[in-house]
């Protein structure tokens, strides 16, 4: 993992707050995009964008299920890069 890129996507570009809280809901637990949209009160399709961003980055990857409710998950790393970012927030 990379932890350059993971500041990147979160603090140097518009859609980081997005991806941010992308990261700490699945840091939780795993979901589908349509659970992450409703949970973050989210477009779907704003959602899926951040995923899709995420995933090619290395930084979320999915089930091996179909591709209609597939489940999104956070690496270890970043999840606790992303805890102790939130711990600094409070």
């Amino acid at each position: 993992m990379n932890e350059p890129l993971l500041w990147q996507m979160i603090g140097a570009t518009r859609g980081g707050p997005t991806r941010l809280g992308i990261l700490l809901v699945l840091s939780e637990e795993p979901l589908n995009a349509n659970q992450l949209s409703e949970i973050m009160k989210l477009d779907y399709k704003t959602v899926r964008h951040h995923l899709d961003i995420l995933v090619k980055n290395g930084l979320v990857y999915t089930s091996k299920q179909k591709k209609y409710g597939e489940l999104y998950c956070v690496h270890d790393f970043v999840k606790k890069k992303v805890q102790e970012l939130n711990l600094g927030k409070l």
